[in-house]
């Protein structure tokens, strides 16, 4: 059955790159969406995201149609809270906040979105949330009262766990203060770590070439990889 991560999983095995904007509801110009949807079509992007940590607007399941209407994209929830479910969507990124332990960002939202879930078709993908100090608070802190990890040792074994526990991607979180080279460093350490996980990495800039600071750009790290797990026989 041809899922989006199993597509991601195919790019995975083959080594090519996934590229995909996240589109914030409460920012995005809705008389603007002929220019922002062909600027997206322009960037070479593979998917979009839809959310966000404040998400005040009700149009989330408009916004999503209006973007149908002109992009081909697969759309994928990335939702702060139940809210921001949209059964007009085609799949969610299912997050859990494992950097912190505030029990609704853990598992509280998820008792309640999962009866919503269960009866919509939209593909769900289970996915560990990683938030990396960058030295100033970001909105995904403030709303969910959690510190982020700075301890590159707590950083990889938060995402072990997370893979332990079956998420599907790691999705690593740091503001543009933080450094590329530590960025990095913790990004490929944890490349070659993980042999069944996808890690789903942000990289929070904005680019020229979109016209909404509430677009930025996440890249997939799907590249061939040597493994270093431990080999126990």
């Amino acid at each position: 059955m041809k899922t989006i991560y199993n597509d991601i999983l195919s790019s995975k095995k083959s080594g090519s790159k996934l590229l995909s904007i996240l589109l914030d509801p409460d920012k995005v110009d809705f008389d603007n969406l002929d220019t922002l949807c062909a600027k997206i079509g322009a960037s070479g992007a593979t998917h979009i995201l839809i959310g966000g940590s404040h998400v005040f607007t009700d149009r989330i399941d408009e916004l999503i149609l209006e973007i149908r209407d002109r992009c081909l994209l697969p759309i994928v929830l990335f939702p702060g809270n139940p809210t921001q479910i949209s059964t007009k969507a085609d799949a969610i990124l299912f997050l859990s906040l494992l950097s912190g332990r505030n029990p609704d960002f853990l598992i509280g939202h998820h008792v309640n979105a999962a009866p919503v879930l269960q009866q919509s078709a939209l593909e769900i993908i289970p996915t560990g949330y990683v938030l990396i100090e960058s030295g100033s608070e970001t909105a995904v802190a403030k709303v969910s009262q959690t510190q982020p990890l700075s301890n590159l040792d707590l950083i990889v074994n938060t995402a072990l766990a997370g893979e332990m526990l079956g998420k599907k991607l790691i999705y690593l979180y740091t503001h543009i203060k933080l450094s590329c080279h530590s960025y990095l460093k913790v990004s490929i350490l944890l490349s070659y770590l993980f042999s069944c996980l996808l890690l789903y990495i942000q990289l929070y800039m904005q680019f020229q070439s979109l016209p909404y600071h509430a677009c930025f750009f996440f890249v997939m790290f799907v590249r061939k990889r040597k493994i270093l797990r431990r080999n126990k026989k």
